[in-house]
């Protein structure tokens, strides 16, 4: 069964498709620990986000690309959630680490330990 998209439904499939990649890519660089993805760091998940992608496509694939969108909304909330999560705690760590005794000893070693967040 072949099913035909207008204008709509190739933007939502587009809107989908990244969305399921997204989870994928290197969301936070850590020179010590290297890169990590969504699926690594996300507090309520990045396997939710798939879920989500996935009946978002299935809608799509279904004719009703209309509903396709609500999927794709929920996700970004979660998303968002786990962004400001994330830093918050990037922001607590290093802060702390900046109070310890220790970190003042470690001197230059201590931007070792810096997180960076990347957006792919």
């Amino acid at each position: 069964m072949i099913v035909q998209l207008d204008l709509k439904g190739v933007i939502a499939l587009i809107g989908a498709m990244t969305l399921a990649l997204g989870v994928f890519l290197p969301s936070i660089t850590t020179p010590l620990f290297g890169n990590h993805n969504y699926l690594d760091v996300a507090t309520i998940g990045g396997a939710s986000v798939l879920v989500l992608a996935a009946l978002s496509l299935g809608m799509i694939f279904a004719g009703r690309v209309r509903f396709a969108g609500m999927p794709g909304a929920l996700a970004l909330v979660f998303i968002g959630h786990d962004d400001l999560s994330l830093q918050s705690n990037i922001a607590d760590s290093q802060a702390e680490l900046v109070i310890r005794r220790e970190a003042a000893a470690l001197g230059e070693l201590a931007s070792v330990f810096q997180v960076v967040p990347s957006y792919g």
